[in-house]
């Protein structure tokens, strides 16, 4: 039995794909500008030597741990280990449920403890 004919590829990652097809996206980081997907910008995909507006200055490094601001897992507190315990992208110094992700750090009653991990 012949092989069916695939539909042609899509030429674009904003393209549904055709049935039979899949695409597959690897996102390594953070939307840092809070518009569009991650890694883009209000003028489509940004590459790591253009920033957003309120991203630091490229090799900035407010908190002076050595660890460039855009790479730091906490940049505004020195914490050279960079640890993330719960994986979620906000280093545990900085992390208000360091234990559990919550990459959102969503915190409803401002008592400092993220609501992921907050008993009230």
């Amino acid at each position: 039995m012949p092989k069916a004919a695939l539909p042609p590829a899509p030429t674009s990652l904003t393209a549904t794909p055709a049935p039979g097809h899949l695409i597959y996206v690897l996102i390594a980081g953070r939307n840092t500008c809070a518009i569009g997907t991650v890694g883009a910008g209000a003028g489509g995909p940004r590459g790591q030597e253009q920033s957003c507006s309120g991203d630091p200055p490229p090799g900035s490094d407010v908190d002076a741990d050595n660890i460039p601001d855009l790479a730091d897992t906490c940049a505004t507190v020195a914490n050279t280990l960079q640890l993330d315990t719960d994986r979620d992208y906000v280093g545990d110094s900085c992390d208000n449920c360091p234990e559990v992700a919550n990459a959102s750090q969503a915190d409803a009653d401002h008592d400092g403890i993220g609501d992921a991990c907050d008993p009230d």
